[in-house]
């Protein structure tokens, strides 16, 4: 598998992206589209990853790209696309949106990645959790749709009426067509707020 930036990158993500990519070599998987979240879109900031700073925008900005990339009908050759984040931790006080329509022809996946749980770090100060993805269209025959979140610590505890990750199947056969692959995920959900203290829904 290669990969192919949508937009200028720093050379943090370049080689988070390259190194993750050669973990994650699987056969017969052509050209995964990367879309790094300190990158600048629409001619906006990237986010920072300082620690401090609501990086909520910034990063939704790149899971936007990556959404109308993955929805595009020009699919072929692409395996999928990946959100990647350098090392930093990043505040958002808001959860993070992935909402597909397309299942392309050849499967495909979504990949977020990190560089490992202890330099990657997402911080949320909300009350909905962190990532959302919600996968829709039109399942082709014997195909699944990829979905791996690795190297990454998530702190998602801040009083959630939610939970850290969800995923929610949205159209024909996606119940059995998407595929979840979690490794090297650390989320700490530690509140006894409310019912929704689980992780992952």
């Amino acid at each position: 598998m290669s990969i192919q930036f949508r937009h200028k990158t720093s050379w943090k993500c370049f080689l988070a992206a390259a190194f993750a990519a050669v973990l994650t070599i699987q056969p017969g998987l052509a050209v995964e589209r990367v879309f790094c979240v300190t990158n600048s879109y629409n001619g906006l900031p990237g986010a920072t990853g300082n620690g401090t700073t609501d990086d909520t925008a910034a990063i939704q900005r790149a899971f936007s790209a990556a959404t109308n990339a993955f929805n595009s009908s020009d699919t072929a050759g692409y395996s999928g696309v990946a959100v990647v984040f350098p090392a930093g931790t990043y505040i958002i006080s808001d959860r993070l949106k992935f909402v597909t329509t397309n299942f392309p022809p050849q499967g495909g996946g979504i990949t977020i990645r990190g560089v490992d749980t202890l330099r990657t770090v997402i911080q949320s100060t909300g009350s909905t959790g962190a990532f959302y993805f919600k996968l829709g269209g039109q399942r082709t025959a014997n195909k699944f749709l990829r979905l791996q979140i690795e190297d990454i610590k998530l702190f998602a505890d801040s009083s959630p009426a939610g939970p850290a990750i969800e995923i929610e199947p949205d159209g024909t056969g996606m119940t059995l067509g998407i595929r979840p692959m979690l490794r090297n995920l650390h989320i700490n959900r530690t509140t006894t707020a409310n019912s929704y203290t689980y992780g992952i829904k």
